[in-house]
């Protein structure tokens, strides 16, 4: 056992201190020095060292993905996985997500197997998950898109209780079908005034779609509204509109595991939530949406994390506008294609989904 197996965790960790704990386990020592590399289904697996920090690289090349990790010792993985999990941009989300989330930048042996349990011990979702079993429906199948905000999903919930410090009681949500990109904004009243004016803000950044399936609500009609393609629900029946459904329980159930000690707080957790879910690749592309609407990874605590270890500086891609636009359209088009790809083979996630539960405690109505 490495003999600093209890030291306070802290991002501000030297690179000399780096280096020297990975000199303190043979196991990794032992992978680099035999130049170890392993070919499966596509993937290839190698381990190197550079300026004495150990790196695994792992490249996708069915996808084209190339990422390089750094091997983390036994020390800083607790702290790795707290940021990924429990932190403001964690948001508690899932074991799978948080895997993906601490696999973009760092690796050790048995990641797999530690994230697991550290989800599954954490206090926080022990507390907060639902008791019984939440049963699978069918829902219509998720249409494919090729356009990032061609059509979108849009739908309301609440009233919540309690509300929010600042009065808010509902929560406006918005997923693009192409990227699984996701907004959600709180509303004090959902009259088709607030539900207009926050619209208005969202479509003011991503551009109006030219489809929005929402349930038969008349705060989605109005004059502004009439612009886009209304295309609604069948009534009582919200798991058609299965997309933003989804993204409803993932939202409901990180807010309820964030504000669980202050939950009339829950309106300031929104945007670093909708980090965390932007952030990671969705089963359904195996992609993150904020990488297919943008064509970039985006730099989160992860990275930051990794940058301050390892002081790593990217050299500038200094290009024009023009030859900068070329190629972040072709980006986006090759990962819009592969992501296709991933849905039409993931097809029968794309048609089920939980049901929400009847019991209305918080974050559990709809509009």
């Amino acid at each position: 056992m490495c003999h600093r197996d209890h030291i306070e965790y802290s991002e501000f960790i030297e690179i000399t201190e780096i280096i020297e704990i990975a000199q303190e386990d043979p196991r990794i020592l032992a992978l680099v020095d035999a130049g170890r590399t392993s070919q499966r289904g596509g993937n290839i697996v190698s381990f190197e060292k550079a300026r004495g920090i150990v790196y695994r690289r792992y490249e996708d090349l069915g996808r084209n993905v190339d990422v390089k990790q750094v091997v983390l010792l036994k020390p800083l993985r607790e702290y790795v996985m707290s940021v990924a999990h429990d932190s403001i941009t964690g948001a508690h989300l899932g074991i799978r997500k948080t895997k993906d989330k601490v696999l973009s930048n760092v690796y050790w042996p048995g990641v797999d197997g530690d994230v697991t349990k550290y989800c599954r011990s954490c206090d926080v979702c022990q507390r907060t998950v639902k008791k019984g079993t939440v049963p699978r429906v069918p829902l219509e199948k998720v249409p494919l898109i090729d356009t990032p905000f061609k059509r979108v999903a849009i739908d309301l919930v609440g009233p919540i209780n309690p509300p929010s410090e600042a009065g808010h009681r509902f929560i406006l949500m918005l997923v693009d079908y192409a990227t699984r990109f996701a907004e959600a904004v709180p509303l004090r009243k959902i009259d088709t005034e607030s539900v207009t004016e926050a619209l208005v803000d969202i479509y003011s950044r991503l551009g109006v779609p030219e489809e929005a399936l929402s349930d038969q609500g008349t705060q989605f009609i109005s004059d502004y509204m009439k612009e886009v393609k209304q295309k609604t629900t069948t009534p009582y029946h919200p798991m058609c509109n299965g997309l933003v459904e989804r993204f409803n329980t993932t939202l409901k159930t990180c807010l309820r595991r964030l504000c669980s000690e202050q939950p009339r707080q829950w309106h300031r957790y929104i945007n670093p939530l909708l980090f965390a879910y932007r952030e990671v690749p969705q089963d359904s592309t195996h992609f993150a949406p904020f990488e297919l609407l943008y064509g970039r990874t985006v730099r989160g605590p992860m990275r930051i994390l990794r940058e301050l270890w390892t002081k790593e500086i990217e050299e500038p891609d200094v290009k024009s506008s023009y030859e900068y636009v070329l190629n972040l359209r072709e980006r986006l088009d090759d990962t819009l294609k592969i992501a296709r790809e991933e849905l039409e083979k993931d097809g029968r996630s794309a048609t089920t989904t939980g049901r929400p539960s009847a019991e209305s405690s918080l974050w559990e109505r709809r509009c």
